[in-house]
């Protein structure tokens, strides 16, 4: 089936679950951004940053995978609780807490990230392989570690059987080794019920390569090449960015609350989360002492931007010294938004 073919029937499919499907606005309220809506059930409370790091993460999504942030439309994405949630699903959904059909999403969460990715990518292509379309929210927003393990066992997989991190894990090789026009082709040239052969022969045409010989490059590297691109990077690199106080030391320490301009999360329903993520830039590869000291708080853990995801998960827990490769990264702080934490951390060269 054509792109174009596949785009009608997906807006056939839209408008016809549109009256018994999606929320209603019943006791919702609503916050807008630039690039977002975000819908909430009223007593909800959103923290204050949620709106402008949702805006900046979309703008800085966008930016890696080739598509014109202004060109995305109004998306619209609803934070329910349980009860709102399950009667607003279909039955089809593959239920993983979010779903998303055309510009509009629902999930359990304040914002759910991959849902959104999932709505940016429909302004290009919808009924798109499922492979493609989980393994693009699961490069962009590796909520779990990506596998790197053969993918060819899944790129005819649908729902539910299909393992989101063993796509996310190719679809990120794939963007940063040859960029995402060629992976867009491919998206819009596959659809949902495309065999595995098609795949292989869209795949043939379009990366100029035959599947096997791409899958053996990336199960074989043992090394990130000099020349691959530094995407994807995952939402927490969209942080501000903290200068080094000194040459030889970075320092944050701060408060973090539900009420700060930067800090995303909410409270409502089963949730209670707040997360800050700032970027700093790593002036040289090499060793790095680490000390953390955080009260109130949960995870607080260093990632890097770009470099390979697919070979090194590159996600450290700061509990020890640590070998770091130049190049930003960022340190995402996890805690809760109904009570305020405490968080110092200091990152210097080794001695």
């Amino acid at each position: 089936m054509s792109g174009a073919r596949r785009r009608v029937t997906a807006l056939a499919l839209a408008l016809a679950l549109a009256p018994s499907c999606g929320p209603d606005d019943e006791g919702l309220e609503s916050a807008e951004g630039e690039r977002i809506t975000l819908r909430f059930v009223a007593g909800f409370e959103l923290c204050s940053g949620t709106l402008p790091t949702t805006d900046r993460w979309i703008e800085h999504a966008a930016n890696q995978v080739g598509l014109d942030p202004d060109g995305l439309g109004p998306l619209t994405y609803t934070w329910l609780d349980r009860a709102r949630y399950r009667d607003a699903s279909p039955a089809w959904v593959d239920d993983r807490g979010g779903w998303a059909l055309g510009s509009a999403a629902i999930g359990l969460r304040p914002v759910h990230r991959h849902e959104i990715v999932h709505l940016m990518a429909n302004t290009k292509a919808e009924e798109a392989s499922a492979f493609l379309t989980e393994g693009l929210a699961a490069a962009l927003v590796p909520e779990l570690p990506l596998l790197r393990l053969d993918p060819r066992d899944e790129i005819a997989v649908r729902y539910p059987a299909l393992r989101y991190e063993v796509a996310g894990g190719f679809v990120a090789f794939l963007l940063a080794r040859f960029g995402p026009q060629r992976l867009w082709e491919l998206y819009d040239d596959v659809g949902y019920l495309a065999s595995a052969g098609r795949f292989r022969r869209r795949f043939a045409r379009i990366y100029g390569l035959d599947l096997d010989a791409a899958v053996e490059e990336y199960l074989s590297g043992s090394t990130c090449p000099d020349d691959t691109l530094q995407i994807p990077a995952p939402p927490a690199c969209a942080g501000d960015e903290v200068p080094w106080v000194r040459d030889d030391l970075w320092v944050l320490a701060r408060t973090v609350e539900c009420v700060q301009p930067d800090v995303a999360g909410g409270v409502g329903g089963e949730v209670d989360e707040a997360e800050l993520a700032v970027t700093l830039e790593i002036p040289e590869t090499g060793e790095y002492a680490v000390s953390v000291s955080a009260e109130d708080l949960g995870a607080i853990s260093l990632v890097r931007c770009g470099g390979c995801p697919w070979l090194s998960h590159e996600r450290f827990d700061l509990e020890r010294p640590l070998h770091l490769a130049a190049g930003r990264h960022a340190l995402v702080v996890r805690g809760r938004a109904s009570i305020p934490g405490v968080v110092a951390v200091a990152i210097q060269p080794s001695l």
